[in-house]
C-alpha cells in the first residue's frame, strides 16, 4: 500500500468536513481512473494484520463498495485474481469484524458476476475451522441467497452435506 493511499484513507475518516470531502473527491477520481490500483491498495490494507484495525475495517467497507461499483470495468482476467486474494484473506483472518467485512466483499463479488464455486470451496474449508469461520460462512450463504439464489440452488447438495455434518458434530 502506498503512503499516499494511507493518507487518503485516514482523511476519509476525518471529522473535518473539508478534509473528508477532498479525500472523497480524490478517492472517487482515483477509483474511476484506476480501479485496479484502488482495489489493490484496499486489499493490501486488509492483508496487513499488524495494521490499524480501524483502517483495516474501513478498507473492507470500501472494498465491498468498490467491487459493486467498479468490477464491471475491470479486465475479465483480473476478477479471478481478486477473488483468490479475497478467499485467502478470508481463510486466514482472525478478527471477527474484518471477517464480516470480507464476507460482505465476497458476497458482493458473487452478486456482480457468477461465482458458482464460491460456496463449495468455502464449505470445504470451513468444515475443519473454528466456530467464527462457520458463523461467517453461514452469513455468506445468507448474503449469497439474497443476491444470487441460483448459486444456492447449484450448491444445495454441498450446503446440505455441510449443514448435516455441522448439526451432527459433537462440538459446540
Amino acid at each position: 500500500m502506498s503512503a499516499q493511499f494511507h493518507t487518503v484513507l485516514t482523511a476519509l475518516m476525518s471529522t473535518d468536513n473539508a478534509q473528508r470531502r477532498a479525500a472523497e473527491e480524490f478517492y472517487t477520481n482515483e477509483m474511476k481512473t484506476n480501479a485496479m490500483n484502488g482495489l489493490s491498495n484496499l486489499l493490501a490494507v486488509l492483508q496487513d494484520t499488524a495494521g490499524d484495525p480501524l483502517h483495516r475495517s474501513f478498507s473492507g467497507v470500501l472494498l465491498r463498495q468498490a467491487i459493486e461499483k467498479y468490477s464491471s470495468v475491470l479486465p475479465a482476467e483480473v476478477i479471478p485474481q481478486i477473488r483468490a486474494q479475497l478467499l485467502q484473506l478470508w481463510a486466514m483472518e482472525k478478527d471477527v469484524v474484518i471477517m464480516k467485512r470480507l464476507t460482505h466483499a465476497l458476497a458482493q463479488s458473487a452478486a456482480q458476476l457468477p461465482w458458482p464455486e464460491l460456496l463449495p470451496s468455502l464449505a470445504a474449508q470451513v468444515a475443519s475451522m473454528q466456530p467464527v469461520k462457520v458463523a461467517s460462512f453461514l452469513s455468506l450463504v445468507e448474503k449469497v441467497s439474497e443476491y444470487r439464489p441460483a448459486d444456492i440452488q447449484a450448491s444445495i447438495s454441498v450446503l446440505g452435506g455441510f449443514l448435516a455434518q455441522s448439526l451432527s458434530s459433537p462440538e459446540p
